[in-house]
């Protein structure tokens, strides 16, 4: 079994200011956190399948990600969520972008016979999870906002690599807001 995801990776100036935030944030907290080596993202899906099946998904995708139109996300500061004693600090979108985001995952997962766990009810871009209290209290004190203006004109497809421990991108599948229906475009063939 393989783990995928699709996901939305921002401009190369957002990745690389997410990646100082995360690295400044581990300097001062001393201490690891989750997703502190991961590339900025959003996560749309996250599934795990077998080779064939991944192809299959894959094909799926760059027939219905083509359909979709482009938009623009607004990055609007830091917040958090709390499960259970531990917490995920990540940068907030705009709420029109949220929507357009959800809205997309809903076509996608429609389309898709498989199981897709949807990594989008709240989209976000993770700085660090599995976070205590006292790593989100540093956070909070050092970082205050985060206002940036992206266009989000691709989403990405990532296969996870056991030997880095991180996602790799295998594919970039463009939004292009077009009908693509009648001919599927066979990425993994």
């Amino acid at each position: 079994m393989e783990k995928y995801s699709l996901a939305i990776r921002p401009s190369d100036e957002i990745v690389f200011k997410v990646k100082q935030v995360k690295s400044l944030l581990r300097e001062e907290s001393r201490t690891f956190f989750r997703s502190q080596n991961s590339e900025a993202h959003i996560s749309i899906f996250e599934y795990e399948v077998g080779e064939r099946q991944g192809r299959v998904i894959a094909n799926t995708f760059s027939r219905l990600v083509p359909s979709l139109r482009p938009f623009v996300i607004n990055y609007k500061g830091f917040n958090h969520f709390q499960n259970g004693d531990y917490y995920t600090f990540y940068i907030q979108l705009n709420a029109l972008a949220s929507n357009i985001i959800r809205e997309y995952a809903s076509i996608i997962k429609k389309e898709c016979r498989f199981s897709l766990k949807n990594r989008c009810s709240i989209p976000h871009m993770s700085v660090g999870r599995h976070l205590n209290q006292n790593q989100l209290n540093i956070a909070y004190g050092l970082f205050k906002s985060f206002e940036q203006t992206d266009f989000c004109n691709s989403f990405v497809l990532r296969k996870f690599n056991p030997l880095r421990k991180q996602y790799d991108i295998i594919a970039n599948m463009p939004l292009l807001g077009t009908d693509n229906s009648k001919g599927q475009l066979n990425l993994f063939s």
